[in-house]
Protein backbone atom coordinates (compact mmCIF):
# COMPACT_ATOMS: atom_id res chain seq x y z
CA UNK A 1 0.00 0.00 0.00
CA UNK A 2 1.15 3.53 -0.71
CA UNK A 3 1.83 5.07 2.70
CA UNK A 4 3.85 8.25 2.33
CA UNK A 5 6.05 10.12 4.80
CA UNK A 6 5.94 7.01 7.03
CA UNK A 7 2.81 8.42 8.70
CA UNK A 8 0.03 6.51 6.96
CA UNK A 9 -0.95 9.20 4.45
CA UNK A 10 -2.76 7.78 1.43
CA UNK A 11 -3.47 9.72 -1.78
CA UNK A 12 -5.52 8.06 -4.54
CA UNK A 13 -5.82 9.51 -8.05
CA UNK A 14 -9.17 8.15 -9.26
CA UNK A 15 -9.37 7.25 -12.92
CA UNK A 16 -5.64 7.40 -13.59
CA UNK A 17 -4.00 4.48 -15.45
CA UNK A 18 -3.33 1.40 -13.36
CA UNK A 19 0.46 1.83 -13.49
CA UNK A 20 0.55 5.57 -12.86
CA UNK A 21 2.16 5.96 -9.44
CA UNK A 22 3.77 9.39 -9.31
CA UNK A 23 4.97 12.20 -7.07
CA UNK A 24 3.58 15.68 -7.63
CA UNK A 25 6.68 17.90 -7.85
CA UNK A 26 4.82 20.99 -6.63
CA UNK A 27 4.10 19.53 -3.17
CA UNK A 28 5.88 16.12 -3.10
CA UNK A 29 2.60 14.28 -2.47
CA UNK A 30 2.79 10.67 -3.72
CA UNK A 31 -0.26 9.52 -5.67
CA UNK A 32 -1.41 6.00 -6.56
CA UNK A 33 -4.17 4.92 -8.98
CA UNK A 34 -7.46 3.70 -7.52
CA UNK A 35 -6.89 0.26 -9.06
CA UNK A 36 -4.40 -0.29 -6.22
CA UNK A 37 -7.21 -0.50 -3.67
CA UNK A 38 -9.92 -1.74 -6.07
CA UNK A 39 -8.23 -4.03 -8.65
CA UNK A 40 -11.30 -4.76 -10.80
CA UNK A 41 -12.76 -1.25 -10.64
CA UNK A 42 -12.49 -0.94 -14.41
CA UNK A 43 -15.23 -3.57 -14.78
CA UNK A 44 -17.79 -1.36 -13.03
CA UNK A 45 -16.85 2.13 -14.15
CA UNK A 46 -15.56 4.49 -16.80
CA UNK A 47 -12.82 7.11 -16.84
CA UNK A 48 -12.34 10.48 -18.53
CA UNK A 49 -9.66 13.11 -18.88
CA UNK A 50 -10.54 16.60 -17.68
CA UNK A 51 -9.10 19.94 -18.76
CA UNK A 52 -7.40 21.95 -16.02
CA UNK A 53 -7.31 25.74 -15.81
CA UNK A 54 -4.02 27.51 -15.14
CA UNK A 55 -4.87 27.75 -11.43
CA UNK A 56 -5.02 23.92 -11.19
CA UNK A 57 -2.28 23.08 -13.67
CA UNK A 58 -0.01 21.58 -11.01
CA UNK A 59 -2.83 19.57 -9.37
CA UNK A 60 -2.62 16.58 -11.67
CA UNK A 61 -5.06 14.47 -9.63
CA UNK A 62 -7.90 16.57 -11.03
CA UNK A 63 -6.93 15.74 -14.61
CA UNK A 64 -8.72 12.38 -14.54
CA UNK A 65 -12.01 11.21 -13.07
CA UNK A 66 -13.86 7.96 -12.57
CA UNK A 67 -17.62 7.64 -13.01
CA UNK A 68 -20.11 4.84 -12.41
CA UNK A 69 -22.65 4.58 -15.26
CA UNK A 70 -26.35 3.90 -14.70
CA UNK A 71 -26.19 0.56 -16.52
CA UNK A 72 -23.70 -0.68 -13.95
CA UNK A 73 -26.09 0.24 -11.14
CA UNK A 74 -28.81 -1.83 -12.81
CA UNK A 75 -26.57 -4.75 -13.79
CA UNK A 76 -25.27 -5.14 -10.24
CA UNK A 77 -28.62 -4.29 -8.61
CA UNK A 78 -27.01 -1.71 -6.36
CA UNK A 79 -27.21 2.03 -5.95
CA UNK A 80 -23.76 2.77 -4.56
CA UNK A 81 -20.13 1.95 -5.26
CA UNK A 82 -17.63 1.93 -2.41
CA UNK A 83 -13.91 2.39 -2.04
CA UNK A 84 -12.38 0.53 0.92
CA UNK A 85 -9.51 2.51 2.46
CA UNK A 86 -7.05 0.83 4.87
CA UNK A 87 -7.27 2.05 8.46
CA UNK A 88 -6.45 1.03 12.01
CA UNK A 89 -9.42 0.27 14.26
CA UNK A 90 -9.99 3.00 16.83
CA UNK A 91 -7.77 5.54 15.06
CA UNK A 92 -8.96 8.89 13.73
CA UNK A 93 -8.64 10.10 10.15
CA UNK A 94 -9.36 12.99 7.86
CA UNK A 95 -11.04 11.65 4.69
CA UNK A 96 -11.18 13.98 1.68
CA UNK A 97 -12.99 13.27 -1.59
CA UNK A 98 -12.53 15.76 -4.44
CA UNK A 99 -14.69 16.41 -7.49
CA UNK A 100 -13.71 18.39 -10.58
CA UNK A 101 -15.37 18.14 -14.00
CA UNK A 102 -14.48 21.62 -15.18
CA UNK A 103 -16.48 23.80 -17.51
CA UNK A 104 -19.35 21.43 -18.36
CA UNK A 105 -20.84 18.04 -17.61
CA UNK A 106 -19.21 15.19 -19.54
CA UNK A 107 -22.37 13.06 -19.71
CA UNK A 108 -26.14 13.60 -19.62
CA UNK A 109 -27.57 14.80 -16.31
CA UNK A 110 -31.11 15.36 -15.08
CA UNK A 111 -30.64 19.13 -14.99
CA UNK A 112 -28.53 20.78 -17.68
CA UNK A 113 -25.49 22.52 -16.22
CA UNK A 114 -25.67 20.63 -12.92
CA UNK A 115 -24.71 17.25 -11.48
CA UNK A 116 -26.06 15.80 -8.24
CA UNK A 117 -25.31 12.62 -6.23
CA UNK A 118 -24.44 11.51 -2.69
CA UNK A 119 -21.21 10.66 -0.88
CA UNK A 120 -21.31 8.36 2.15
CA UNK A 121 -18.27 8.04 4.41
CA UNK A 122 -18.23 4.77 6.34
CA UNK A 123 -21.26 4.45 8.68
CA UNK A 124 -22.06 8.16 8.74
CA UNK A 125 -24.97 9.92 7.07
CA UNK A 126 -24.50 10.71 3.41
CA UNK A 127 -23.80 14.19 2.04
CA UNK A 128 -25.31 15.49 -1.19
CA UNK A 129 -22.90 16.83 -3.79
CA UNK A 130 -24.42 19.46 -6.07
CA UNK A 131 -22.05 20.89 -8.67
CA UNK A 132 -23.07 23.72 -10.99
CA UNK A 133 -21.16 24.33 -14.21
CA UNK A 134 -18.83 25.89 -15.01
CA UNK A 135 -16.91 25.08 -11.82
CA UNK A 136 -14.68 27.76 -10.36
CA UNK A 137 -13.01 25.40 -7.85
CA UNK A 138 -13.10 21.66 -7.14
CA UNK A 139 -15.81 20.47 -4.76
CA UNK A 140 -14.38 18.92 -1.60
CA UNK A 141 -16.13 16.65 0.87
CA UNK A 142 -13.99 16.35 3.97
CA UNK A 143 -14.82 14.45 7.14
CA UNK A 144 -13.02 13.65 10.38
CA UNK A 145 -13.94 10.09 11.37
CA UNK A 146 -12.98 7.23 13.68
CA UNK A 147 -12.33 3.76 12.28
CA UNK A 148 -14.80 1.39 13.89
CA UNK A 149 -13.63 -1.17 16.42
CA UNK A 150 -12.81 -4.51 14.86
CA UNK A 151 -12.45 -3.04 11.36
CA UNK A 152 -9.30 -2.46 9.32
CA UNK A 153 -10.82 -0.13 6.74
CA UNK A 154 -13.00 2.91 6.10
CA UNK A 155 -15.42 3.10 3.19
CA UNK A 156 -16.21 6.00 0.88
CA UNK A 157 -19.28 5.34 -1.26
CA UNK A 158 -20.68 7.16 -4.27
CA UNK A 159 -24.43 6.80 -4.54
CA UNK A 160 -27.15 7.48 -7.07
CA UNK A 161 -29.81 6.19 -4.73
CA UNK A 162 -32.83 8.05 -6.06
CA UNK A 163 -34.45 9.25 -9.26
CA UNK A 164 -33.16 12.75 -8.47
CA UNK A 165 -29.50 11.62 -8.57
CA UNK A 166 -27.09 11.68 -11.49
CA UNK A 167 -24.22 9.35 -12.36
CA UNK A 168 -21.61 9.87 -9.60
CA UNK A 169 -17.96 10.60 -10.28
CA UNK A 170 -14.77 11.29 -8.31
CA UNK A 171 -11.26 12.61 -8.98
CA UNK A 172 -9.32 11.83 -5.83
CA UNK A 173 -9.44 10.33 -2.34
CA UNK A 174 -7.09 11.26 0.47
CA UNK A 175 -6.59 9.74 3.92
CA UNK A 176 -4.72 11.66 6.61
CA UNK A 177 -4.24 10.06 10.07
CA UNK A 178 -4.92 12.48 12.91
CA UNK A 179 -3.00 13.00 16.13
CA UNK A 180 -4.72 12.12 19.40
CA UNK A 181 -3.85 15.58 20.73
CA UNK A 182 -5.77 17.45 18.03
CA UNK A 183 -8.86 19.37 19.12
CA UNK A 184 -11.00 17.63 16.50
CA UNK A 185 -9.97 14.19 17.80
CA UNK A 186 -10.65 15.17 21.42
CA UNK A 187 -14.13 16.34 20.40
CA UNK A 188 -14.87 13.10 18.56
CA UNK A 189 -13.57 10.91 21.37
CA UNK A 190 -15.92 12.54 23.89
CA UNK A 191 -19.01 12.81 21.67
CA UNK A 192 -18.62 9.74 19.40
CA UNK A 193 -19.63 11.98 16.47
CA UNK A 194 -17.88 12.55 13.15
CA UNK A 195 -17.02 16.07 12.00
CA UNK A 196 -17.58 17.53 8.55
CA UNK A 197 -15.66 20.49 7.15
CA UNK A 198 -18.05 23.21 6.02
CA UNK A 199 -15.50 25.76 4.83
CA UNK A 200 -11.85 26.68 5.30
CA UNK A 201 -10.65 30.01 3.88
CA UNK A 202 -7.43 31.99 3.87
CA UNK A 203 -7.93 35.77 4.07
CA UNK A 204 -5.23 38.33 3.36
CA UNK A 205 -3.06 36.11 1.14
CA UNK A 206 -1.15 37.78 -1.68
CA UNK A 207 -3.04 37.94 -4.97
CA UNK A 208 -0.46 35.88 -6.87
CA UNK A 209 -1.19 32.76 -4.80
CA UNK A 210 -3.36 30.08 -6.54
CA UNK A 211 -7.02 29.92 -5.42
CA UNK A 212 -6.44 26.60 -3.63
CA UNK A 213 -3.47 26.03 -1.35
CA UNK A 214 -2.38 23.13 0.85
CA UNK A 215 -0.82 23.88 4.20
CA UNK A 216 0.60 22.03 7.17
CA UNK A 217 1.63 18.41 7.50
CA UNK A 218 -1.94 17.21 6.90
CA UNK A 219 -2.20 19.14 3.59
CA UNK A 220 -5.29 21.00 4.75
CA UNK A 221 -6.88 22.81 1.82
CA UNK A 222 -7.65 26.50 2.06
CA UNK A 223 -9.78 28.35 -0.47
CA UNK A 224 -8.71 31.93 -1.16
CA UNK A 225 -11.76 34.16 -1.75
CA UNK A 226 -11.92 36.15 -4.98
CA UNK A 227 -11.06 39.81 -4.53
Amino acid sequence: MFWICGLGFLSIDCGSPAASNYTNPSNTIQWAPDAVIWPDIGSWSGTANVSLPTSLADQTQYGTLRYFPTQQHKALNQSKFCYSLPATAGSYYLIRASFWMGSKELYDTLVSGQIRFRVIVDTYEGVEVVINFPQSNPWFEEMYVRAQSGKSSLSVCLSAASDSSDIPFINSLEVRPLLQTMTSVEMMSTTNFALRTVDRRDFGTLSNIPPIIRLEIFQLIFIIPNG
